[in-house]
């Protein structure tokens, strides 16, 4: 099969990292295109049969799309971003064209996605075009005024499949959807779409050097939002005050930092953790190798990352970032399966957030017992309704 993957991330990169492992496990027996139209994302590079497709770069910020890194107007930007994509899907011809998200979200996207469908019909009369969405989507403050008959009647007019990336045993779409008995298109559950860890013989030199040195390490990831200074700065504090206690050992508490931090943003991190138990690192691709050997994993309830925390099984305190629709309905729900202790962000309690951190460090690690093979399950599906699989 020729798939062409269209996932624009414009806030946070979540979006985008489950669609580039989708697009990871397609390229082992099929030719994958993937458009890149968002800032750049650390990660893996993919084997098999797969080329990117860049276009100029654009963002989300406060309501508004605006261009990443460029002189030129955003009206110029999508009008080169519109051509190219017209360009790509006539020189590659898709059987698949997998869009991620819309119509449940990006409607400002709308007027690329839609053409973007209507040149792979004409390309390919028979092309097959499904929606990617993730586990858990109730409406966002950027969708406001998009009602839930309008979804359905755009899967319905536009798509011909969609596929949820989730396990219905944790969270079903009409949850949070209320006009699910409005899609007349095939819908499937694909199960969580986790990010399979690389085996390796040797790990970085220096995740190797601190474990050589101390008992063990924690891990608190920022992840791809804007908004993680101020968080980090007060786990930084709780995690000096339990170390300075001797609660947790000699671990040491490695920070990633978040990847739209300014420098200003780094140094006042820095600062922060100087002649602490900590060390800081760069948001990066190896971040899977930390997160496996970790005693201890503190996140936001990103999709991604939540994904990450399953396939490992590492114990995990959950920070749920409020202004994101989907965390703090996820970290509940795995919370309430016992896969993960959860704080809530907007508590002001700084003995509380040490009690969490402890009370997380005590867990066993379990398995979830989740469905976590999404990527893998994801193909299966495609390719059994361009009928390669009986």
């Amino acid at each position: 099969m020729q798939v062409l993957v269209y996932a624009q991330h414009l806030s946070g990169i979540g979006s985008f990292v489950r669609s580039r492992e989708i697009a990871r496990e397609l390229a082992r027996e099929h030719d994958v295109f993937f458009v890149q139209g968002g800032r750049p994302v650390p990660g893996r590079p993919i084997d098999g049969r797969f080329e990117w497709l860049p276009i100029p770069v654009i963002e989300r910020r406060q309501q508004d799309l605006v261009p990443f890194v460029d002189h030129r107007s955003i009206d110029e930007l999508m009008a080169v971003r519109g051509d190219l994509l017209d360009a790509a899907v006539w020189r590659i011809a898709p059987d698949v064209l997998l869009v991620e998200h819309f119509p449940f979200s990006k409607w400002e996207l709308r007027d690329e996605i839609l053409p973007l469908i209507c040149a792979a019909r004409s390309a390919n009369p028979a092309v097959r075009v499904w929606c990617s969405l993730r586990d858990i989507s109730p409406q966002s403050r950027f969708e406001s005024g998009v009602s839930a008959a309008q979804v359905s009647s755009d899967l319905n007019e536009h798509f011909d499949g969609l596929l949820v990336h989730g396990d219905p045993g944790i969270s079903r779409l009409d949850d949070f959807f209320s006009a699910v008995d409005r899609i007349a298109i095939p819908m499937h559950y694909t199960g969580i779409v986790a990010e399979k860890r690389e085996k390796r013989a040797e790990r970085s030199g220096a995740l190797r050097d601190l474990l050589e040195k101390r008992s063990g390490i924690a891990v608190w990831s920022s992840g791809g939002g804007r908004r993680s200074v101020g968080i980090t700065l007060r786990i930084v504090r709780a995690w000096r005050a339990v170390s300075s206690r001797g609660e947790v050992g000699d671990r040491v508490l490695v920070l990633f930092s978040g990847l739209d931090w300014s420098d200003e943003e780094v140094l006042r991190v820095e600062i922060e953790i100087a002649d602490g138990p900590f060390r800081q690192r760069p948001f990066s691709a190896d971040f899977l190798d930390w997160l496996e050997l970790a005693d201890l994993s503190i996140s936001h309830a990103g999709y991604s990352t939540s994904a990450n925390l399953l396939e490992l099984g590492t114990r995990a305190l959950l920070i749920p970032d409020p202004t994101m629709s989907d965390q703090t309905i996820r970290a509940r729900r795995l919370a309430e399966r016992g896969a993960v202790e959860i704080f809530e962000a907007d508590e002001e309690d700084s003995q509380a957030l040490e009690d969490a951190i402890l009370r997380a460090l005590g867990r066993p690690r379990v398995d979830s017992g989740i469905a976590l093979d999404g990527a893998r399950a994801t193909r299966e599906i495609l390719e059994a309704a361009a009928g390669l699989r009986e």
